[in-house]
């Protein structure tokens, strides 16, 4: 039987077998041809159904010492051997099981860590029709809610897919560090499986995709640079879900050691053009979320999407903080290159900031906020004074009946008030220096708690909108 012959069998008399043993002599033969007829076979019947699934997963011998052995590629003076090897149908035996998506089935099969781990380790001398088949079946059939494989079944699925795509040994991810390692790695097929992800759908995509670019400028620079998702509708439903991974990726990026080119240049500084620096200056400001786009986002009336965009310009500007500092911390080094790195730094700053969103867009909407808490302000103090004076009124009708001790409750203005007017919104805050002091900040965020206990229609978004402003401005300041 040839590699790809379809296989005719009778379910019901496999059924009947419970014998194995004619199976394991072909898998034993170390005969290509008869190995690959017995693994197209066994594939075959686990695909007719979840019944005989079961039945091959329960009478197989999974421990054959020749079993792990067919999941490798045959080499014959350093050119790969297809024709005659067992890999392709291993790798489709082994996937037929998750294929047939019986949960109980899948828990149980997905413990058999030797033949899953034969079909990932390859993955990088494989075609690429086969590296989609295995990475989208995984995706598809385990790593969705659907699945009903379990939370033991997709944790592991995912922590198997995480190792294979972030661990330089399994031969997808290239060797970032330049530590000795024999395996280059694959950028292109894992970039490929990066924006096949649905990240701002399914939880366990999103974890991948921000393991595989945590601490990795090249991997985050790429992927942003071909964000597979729609920022013209504002409008749209997937907008704050795509800004929001957009800012959760940046900060994934700027976590680990994103800049330890920097300490590996023996005291010379890279290049501004050098694709280390070009990588980290791409997340700073990702090429769809332009200045235009960013603004708009800040200034829409949805509050959702202003909240998302917010996220975004904070990230974008911490991680632009964190590389700058990096770059301070070498300004210890010689005096010949001490100009080099300030240069560096110079031309980062110069570049990022053309691209960043306009700083008057955010001082315009910290004015916004001096106007709703004066607004504020001023509802409070007529309710105040109303209630005072329905007291006072009520005590002087009383006081000709009987002695009593006089208590005026509800008077909140006083606190609130003062508490505004004395975090400096009040007066307006158009001063960027002021916001160096963090106790205006906790004073700011405690006085709109306050009016929301009060009764004051302040919207969690609007709080944690201005809430972020404030640390957005701040970091913008010292950046």
């Amino acid at each position: 039987m040839e590699d790809g012959d379809d296989v005719e069998f009778e379910g019901e008399e496999f059924q009947n077998s419970k014998n194995f043993g004619d199976v394991n002599k072909e898998l034993n033969s170390k005969e290509a041809k008869r190995q690959n007829a017995a693994l197209l076979l066994l594939a075959a019947i686990v695909r007719r159904g979840s019944g005989l699934a079961s039945d091959v997963a329960k009478s197989f011998d999974f421990k054959l010492p020749i079993f792990p052995k067919l999941a490798e590629c045959r080499r014959k003076k350093f050119e790969m051997k297809r024709k005659h090897s067992t890999r392709r149908s291993f790798v489709g035996f082994a996937m037929s099981f998750l294929e047939v998506g019986k949960p109980g089935l899948l828990r149980w099969v997905l413990q058999q860590k030797e033949m899953y781990s034969g079909v990932l380790r390859g993955l990088d001398n494989d075609d690429d029709e086969t590296v989609v088949y295995v990475l989208s079946t995984l995706r598809d059939r385990i790593l969705v809610p659907e699945s009903l494989a379990g939370g033991a079944a997709a944790e592991l699925a995912h922590s198997i897919l995480v190792i294979v795509c972030t661990d330089p040994s399994n031969g997808l991810m290239p060797n970032l560090e330049r530590l000795p390692n024999p395996l280059r790695g694959n950028p292109k097929r894992l970039l490929g499986l990066m924006k096949k992800l649905k990240a701002t759908d399914i939880d366990y995509h999103r974890y991948l995709l921000l393991a595989i670019i945590k601490g990795r400028p090249l991997f985050g620079s790429a992927y942003l640079d071909e964000f597979p998702y729609n920022l013209e509708d504002h409008a749209s439903p997937i907008w704050f879900a795509a800004v929001s991974l957009a800012a959760a990726l940046i900060s994934s990026v700027g976590s680990g050691l994103p800049f330890a080119f920097l300490n590996s240049q023996c005291e010379d500084p890279p290049s501004f053009s050098s694709p280390d620096v070009q990588s980290v200056i791409k997340c700073i400001s990702p090429r769809p979320f332009t200045r235009l786009v960013v603004n708009k986002g800040l200034l829409h009336t949805n509050s959702l999407v202003r909240n998302g965009t917010l996220m975004l310009v904070l990230e974008e500007l911490k991680l632009l903080d964190s590389f700058i500092s990096t770059i301070e911390s070498n300004f210890c080094s010689s005096n010949q290159l001490m100009h080099r790195w300030v240069s560096l730094k110079q031309d980062i700053q110069d570049e990022v900031r053309i691209m960043l969103s306009d700083t008057q867009v955010l001082l315009s909407l910290l004015s916004s906020l001096s106007t709703r808490y004066k607004n504020l302000g001023s509802c409070l103090k007529r309710a105040a004074d109303s209630e005072i004076e329905q007291s006072a009124k009520k005590l002087k009708t009383d006081a000709a009946n009987e002695e009593i001790d006089i208590l005026v409750s509800g008077v909140c203005s006083s606190p609130d008030i003062a508490l505004l007017e004395g975090s400096g919104v009040v007066e307006g805050m158009h001063d960027v220096d002021e916001l160096n002091n963090r106790d205006d900040h906790a004073k700011i965020a405690g006085g709109m708690h306050q009016c929301s206990l009060r009764g004051i229609p302040v919207k969690d978004e609007e709080t944690h909108f201005y809430s972020t402003l404030l640390d957005t401005l701040k970091v913008y300041h010292v950046s």
